[in-house]
């Protein structure tokens, strides 16, 4: 697979714009004290979060509803990449002699947290529930592949347009084995179909790594499960499925999780398949990866990354959970937190 090492990347520098309901465009570089742009694998949308120095107007230099773009540029080419174009949410002003405001703005994932409704699709693909569900609530759309596999019938009750969106993929992935990554760049919402053997970034304890964390943990394991019917008038819930691992019993002791069947999987089969499903995910200690290094930038949740670390034992392929990149100071860091397994 191609990797992308640390040393291979420009010398950058940053410009930090920002956009009225007119359009009017405010450079904000000579106001900005600190930035961090970030994103989480459950949350979808990606953040970016500025403190800038005081100023005479900055009640209304920049407001809720305006919009923030970031660029990164190479300083001995010039080429320049947007990194970020959100709408502000948040803006908190803070006076005294250490004054500043702080910024909040979101990118256009965003709207598809926080836009809800009842939807039904009759034999859609997942590519075409996005388009129709962006032209509906005015999002736009970028690059949409194609996801062929076409869904005989998707209702979703009370249901954000992400969600509805993360189960079409779902069921897609299901039938066919194809992932795809849905995020917002500067064209709009893309849909992007996972390549097979993707470029990653490699990191090296010894190079631009600046440190490591690993933890494993089995506060949350369970080698015992249980699903059990809605109980009815009885004392007890009728128990329609048990899976265990003797082995991991005897290691760890009994340690049980109970679930409650949906009321359209009260069959023992489907019982039993939850359960098996429930018991694989739990029963295994929680190991966890966090690494701080040197920025580097095109990187997102649920990306892969290579990393290489002695002390620590890391020792390749990993997922990128949560990614925080901070520029102050003339400093530019990123922080990764790591899973092992892939979304």
């Amino acid at each position: 697979m191609p990797i992308i090492k640390l040393e291979e990347r420009k010398l950058f520098g940053y410009t930090l714009l920002a956009y009225n309901e007119k359009g009017v465009k405010v450079e904000l570089n000579p106001l900005v004290q600190s930035f961090t742009w970030s994103g989480d694998l459950d949350q979808s949308a990606m953040q970016l979060e500025v403190t800038l120095s005081p100023h005479d107007e900055m009640k209304t230099l920049v407001k809720p509803g305006d919009r923030l773009v970031l660029y990164v540029f190479q300083t001995d080419t010039g080429n320049t990449i947007q990194l970020f174009s959100g709408m502000v949410i948040d803006q908190q002003l803070q006076g005294g002699f250490a004054g500043s405001t702080r910024l909040v703005a979101h990118d256009l994932m965003y709207f598809l947290l926080k836009n809800s409704d009842d939807f039904v699709f009759r034999n859609m693909k997942a590519s075409d529930i996005i388009k129709s569900l962006c032209g509906q609530f005015g999002v736009v759309c970028g690059v949409i592949d194609d996801s062929v596999h076409r869904i005989p019938s998707l209702v979703c009750r009370n249901h954000t347009l992400y969600d509805t969106i993360v189960k079409a993929l779902q069921i897609t992935r299901d039938a066919t084995g194809d992932k795809f990554f849905l995020r917002a760049d500067a064209s709009g919402i893309i849909l992007r179909k996972k390549p097979k053997d993707p470029s990653m970034w490699l990191f090296q304890g010894g190079d631009t790594l600046l440190s490591a964390n690993f933890s494993e943990s089995i506060a949350n394991l369970r080698n015992h499960v249980k699903v059990v019917g809605h109980a009815a008038n009885e004392e007890t819930s009728p128990m329609l499925a048990e899976v265990k691992d003797d082995a991991s019993i005897k290691r760890f002791g009994r340690l049980q999780e109970v679930h409650t069947a949906e009321e359209t999987g009260k069959d023992k089969a489907s019982a039993l398949s939850v359960a098996q499903t429930v018991l694989k995910k739990l029963n295994k200690p929680e190991r966890t990866a966090r690494i701080q290094a040197v920025a580097v930038h095109g990187l997102y949740p649920g990306d892969p990354v290579q990393v290489y670390e002695r002390f620590t034992g890391l020792s390749g392929v990993y997922y990128v959970k949560n990614i925080r990149t901070t520029v102050s100071s003339g400093s530019a860091t990123v922080d990764l937190d790591l899973v092992f397994d892939e979304a």
